[in-house]
């Protein structure tokens, strides 16, 4: 989800690979929009207690998948970060490589 001048969230399950590899060392290559889209490296970190940011990452949602987030998506997503089953991450683009 983006989020302002090259900086997005996203969340994932905490035991995943994709996690486990942003803790590990922070670097990221990522491509927004489309699986073809120009790849951008940036820096990712985990975000812990910051229920505002879970709030803003789910009102997106809402938006762009309007039916699912209502039915299930945004119930799962909660009980999952409570539960701190997921994380939320942050990725931060360099100048020049600002999120669309």
């Amino acid at each position: 989800m983006p989020a302002g001048e090259g900086v997005v969230y996203f969340t994932t399950r905490r035991d995943s690979l994709k996690a486990r590899r942003i803790r590990a060392n922070g670097r990221v290559t990522v491509r927004l929009g489309a699986k073809d889209a120009p790849a951008r490296q940036g820096r990712a970190e985990w975000v812990d207690e910051r229920p505002d940011l879970e709030d803003t990452v789910l009102a997106h949602y809402r938006r762009k998948y309007w039916l699912l987030a209502r039915l299930w998506m945004e119930r799962y997503i909660r009980k999952a970060l409570a539960s701190k089953a997921s994380v939320l991450i942050r990725v931060t683009l360099p100048a020049g490589s600002a999120a669309r």
